[in-house]
């Protein structure tokens, strides 16, 4: 693919500069004809770049005129699929109108993602010298996403749909976005967000974070000191192995800890504000006979039914407050 300034005022736009494009085989030979980028021809377009998108389709950015920037230059971006066809509209990138923007670069994030850089001049508060450089993520996918980190530290941004993200090797920052999703951090002391959905999520060997968000979650610790908090909804914790944190607030939902171990993982009620842990003890209670291996917690909200420990054996170091 291959875009390029065009000022032969032929065609859709015969204003002083337009932007052209052309698909290209692999071995050189066109791929249908040669089209417009830009859709608003009052004044010049100009200064094209490109990228392609994870997903095959590419995305063209470029200083031109907006109908809703009318105080100078602006950047503008139109997304494309593979044959060349408008994926979308064309939409303006700087949010900011004051005086010009131009100059803007595109670079795509591996988790599909793309952010645009580019020249400011308009003096604003946070930069009042002669230009600034701003920058602007987007977010084009229209399809689940199935990606792993690197062995560096990286941030994944899941999409509106079903993902499966893999944070791999270092200390990654993982979030799962809308949908019903499944995260896994690997090795590293990874962070793990499942946010809207029924998710799942997986620490890892080392000591994670897992959040589950929104919808009924399941959060498995695996190995290592993980904090593991369900969030909203009807959730299944499991630490697995390692001394583990579970994290509650009020109104929770109902979640279940499938694997509590009286001595070494413990229970965290700060947000309930008690008292004293004396407080907090009394809210919990015995499910079924006195050797079941299974609690309750009900209060403000939030229910927690806990696996693997009996009301006589929890005492005030199986819980903080």
């Amino acid at each position: 693919m291959v875009v390029f300034g065009d000022s032969s005022l032929i065609g859709a736009d015969t204003s002083s500069g337009g932007i052209r494009g052309q698909v290209f085989n692999s071995d050189g030979t066109k791929s249908g004809a040669e089209f417009q980028v830009n859709t608003i021809v009052i004044g010049p377009q100009y200064e094209p770049e490109i990228a392609a998108l994870n997903d095959g389709r590419f995305v063209v950015v470029y200083t031109g005129q907006s109908l809703d920037d009318f105080s100078g230059t602006a950047v503008m971006a139109q997304v494309f699929n593979a044959d060349g066809t408008k994926s979308g509209a064309e939409f303006m990138v700087n949010t900011t109108t004051t005086d010009g923007q131009s100059s803007a670069v595109v670079t795509v994030l591996s988790d599909g993602r793309f952010v645009v850089s580019f020249s400011d001049f308009s003096l604003s508060p946070d930069d009042s010298s002669s230009s600034a450089v701003r920058g602007q993520i987007f977010d084009p996918r229209i399809a689940g996403i199935d990606i792993g980190g690197t062995a560096n530290n990286d941030e994944l941004v899941g999409s509106a749909f079903a993902d499966v993200i893999k944070g791999n090797a270092g200390n990654d920052v993982i979030f799962g976005g809308l949908d019903d999703d499944r995260i896994e951090g690997n090795s590293g002391k990874d962070k793990l967000f499942g946010e809207e959905g029924m998710d799942k999520l997986y620490g890892g060997g080392d000591k994670d974070i897992l959040k589950g968000g929104e919808g009924n979650d399941k959060l498995f610790g695996q190995g290592g000191k993980d904090k593991i908090s369900g969030g909203k909804g009807n959730d299944k914790l499991t630490g697995n192995s390692g001394k583990d944190v579970f994290v509650f607030k009020k109104k929770d939902g109902k979640d279940t800890i499938n694997d509590f171990t009286n001595g070494k993982d413990k229970i965290d009620l700060k947000a309930f504000n008690f008292a004293n842990k004396g407080a907090a003890l009394a809210k919990f209670y015995e499910i079924g006979s006195g050797s079941n291996d299974k609690l309750g917690f009900k209060y403000k909200g939030t229910e927690i039914i806990i696996k693997g420990i009996d009301l006589g054996d929890l005492n005030g170091a199986d819980i903080i407050i």
